[in-house]
């Protein structure tokens, strides 16, 4: 388990993963809510078809703003990895 824990590290470290969020306005910046390590964990095991758990996420505080972030999961004790998270605005689909 270890072992496969390592070559998963391995391979996603420096992955970069995107998830658009709702914000209060078109030109980004401040979310309607926020994104918190459960939606971190979802979006990482559909996206890269492996499962993250929200506990390995860390994640000091809520993302509330868009931007890019360093984000490190943990699989085991001494296995993590980095990966980039790029939060940018959802198109709102307004009507004209």
């Amino acid at each position: 388990k270890t072992d496969q824990a390592r070559a998963l590290a391995e391979k996603l470290d420096g992955t970069e993963l995107e998830i658009k969020a709702r914000t209060q306005d078109e030109s980004g910046g401040t979310l309607f809510g926020s994104i918190k390590a459960k939606e971190i964990a979802s979006e990482l095991s559909s996206q890269l078809d492996t499962s993250i758990t929200t506990k390995q996420i860390n994640l000091p505080e809520p993302i509330k703003e868009t931007g890019e972030y360093d984000i490190t999961v943990a699989l085991e004790n001494d296995i993590e990895f980095n990966f980039h998270l790029i939060v940018s605005p959802q198109d709102n689909g307004q009507e004209s």
